[in-house]
């Protein structure tokens, strides 16, 4: 009988397969539509970049249908991310606090507890913890901040001023949104807290996890490339936030969104041959990475019981194969696009098999 890693070890090394085939979907657009930022957008948007980040880092691991970035936060779900954040999911799981709070369900009792007992949230009354109610960048940001050691009680930023607290500490960017606070908002803001100093400390939050082991070098090394990290740029003291204007992807940054609406933007039927040359070039690439996401998930899905994700994963082997089987050399310029295609779709269905993997454990 052949032993089994255990689910952790299997699970660190399916996070960075993700990251590798993530970086290899970003390195193909990039390579096909250089100078074209709103190409490389329908590839991967910023919050698909940052939740792909989070995921990869073990930060962030959305729910059964997916990340969801379209949809609307609430306040429960931004807890449970800033404490999945922290790297202090486990922790939280276990401990013995106590909560005040009636409306919470059995499912998010301790995320509650331990959120309430560390002073990252208060409630929006002395019995109610607001469990479904809709989250706000404002409340989001003061989530944020209080879980990076910063109070209201010390005059670091007021609750009223919460959100433009946010912009200066470099949380909230050009990519968040000022309506609706979608799940999308979440991640951008949970990944830019990443580079924010924790208060008292002389380390930005990265740092902190990576010291406690949450990740290791290799992964941060991998999501560093993949967002465009750039080393020298952090954020300074208390605050104080410092990038480089223009600049895409600074440290803990999503970087600019592009130039949405442009209307430089090349239409689908105008790639060159050039352009197509080079997709091809790349895809051989993708087939392996993708194949090797394939692999890991493999040894995943068999530590569960579930129907309905082994037909999912069936679905997935068997499209698999039929992308394997094409002969790129001989595909016609649609028939590679088709692929191209066909391996994004793929990939994006075994991560959502993934994570549903993981929340079955």
């Amino acid at each position: 009988m052949i032993k089994q890693k255990g689910f952790g070890t299997v699970m660190k090394k399916f996070f960075s397969i993700i990251l590798s085939v993530v970086i290899s979907l970003m390195s193909v657009s990039t390579a096909v539509f250089a100078g074209d930022s709103t190409d490389t957008e329908a590839v991967l948007t910023p919050a698909e970049k940052c939740a792909a980040a989070l995921n990869s880092l073990n930060l962030f691991k959305g729910t059964g249908e997916g990340f969801e970035l379209d949809r609307e936060a609430t306040r429960m779900e931004a807890v449970v991310t800033i404490i999945r954040l922290l790297g202090k999911e486990e922790e939280a799981l276990n401990c013995t606090y106590s909560h005040p709070f009636t409306d919470v369900p059995l499912w998010a009792d301790r995320y509650a507890a331990f959120a309430y007992e560390n002073k990252i949230v208060s409630g929006i009354s002395y019995t109610e913890f607001g469990y479904s109610t809709r989250a706000s960048v404002q409340q989001f940001s003061a989530l944020l901040l209080r879980a990076l050691g910063y109070s209201e009680n010390n005059g670091d930023f007021s609750y009223a001023d919460a959100a433009e607290a946010g912009e200066s500490f470099g949380l909230i960017d050009e990519n968040v949104g000022s309506d609706v606070f979608l799940r999308s908002d979440m991640v951008i803001m949970a990944y830019n807290a990443l580079a924010v100093k924790i208060n008292g400390t002389d380390k930005i939050l990265s740092e902190k996890l990576l010291a406690d082991g949450i990740f290791d070098a290799e992964i941060l090394a991998k999501v560093s490339d993949m967002m465009g990290t750039k080393k020298d740029e952090t954020i300074a003291n208390n605050g104080e936030f410092s990038s480089d204007s223009g600049s895409t992807g600074s440290a803990g940054s999503t970087g600019s969104a592009g130039n949405a609406g442009s209307s430089d933007k090349k239409p689908e039927n105008d790639r060159t041959s050039a352009d197509i040359a080079e997709l091809k070039a790349m895809l051989p690439q993708l087939i392996n990475t993708t194949n090797d996401y394939h692999t890991e998930l493999s040894k995943v899905i068999v530590l569960v019981d579930s129907d309905e994700l082994w037909a999912q994963y069936e679905d997935a082997t068997s499209r698999l194969k039929e992308c394997n089987a094409k002969d790129v050399s001989k595909l016609t310029d649609s028939g590679i696009k088709e692929l191209y295609d066909d391996l994004t779709a793929l990939f994006g269905d075994m991560e959502a098999i993934a994570i549903q993997v993981a929340m079955e454990r």
